[in-house]
C-alpha cells in the first residue's frame, strides 16, 4: 500500500498544481486557442470538477484500500472515448488517443493496489 499512497499523493499534488493556473488564464486561452471562450460556465465547470478529483486523489492517498471504488473514475474515460472513435469521429484530439490504453490501465490500478 505504500506505493499506492505515493502514487495518489503525487498525482493529486501535481494535478492541483496543474489545474489551478488555468483559473486565471481564461482570456489567454481564448486568444491562444480561438475562438474566445463563449461559455465561461463550461470552462470553469471543467476545471472545478477536475480540481475536485485532484483533491479526491489526495484523500485516496490516505487509505487506498478504503477508497478503492473511487478509483473507477479512470474507467469513465476508458469507456467513453471508444464510442466517438467507433462512430468515425475525425477529431484530431481523438486520433492522438487511438491505440493508447493508458486510462484503461489506470482503471485497473485499483486492483493492483488492493
Amino acid at each position: 500500500m505504500r506505493f499506492a499512497k505515493w502514487v495518489f499523493l503525487l498525482a493529486g499534488a501535481s494535478g492541483v498544481l496543474m489545474i489551478v493556473p488555468p483559473y486565471f488564464l481564461e482570456a489567454k486561452t481564448g486568444q491562444d486557442y480561438p475562438p474566445p471562450i463563449n461559455h465561461p460556465a463550461y470552462y470553469y465547470g471543467f476545471f472545478g470538477v477536475t480540481l475536485a478529483w485532484q483533491f479526491l486523489f489526495l484523500v485516496i492517498a490516505t487509505d487506498p484500500v478504503r477508497y478503492r471504488r473511487a478509483m473507477l473514475e479512470k474507467a469513465s474515460f476508458a469507456i467513453a472515448i471508444p464510442i466517438p472513435m467507433r462512430r468515425g469521429s475525425r477529431s484530431r484530439h481523438l486520433a492522438r488517443l487511438r491505440g493508447h490504453g493508458r486510462d484503461l490501465a489506470g482503471a485497473l490500478r485499483g486492483r493492483l493496489f488492493a
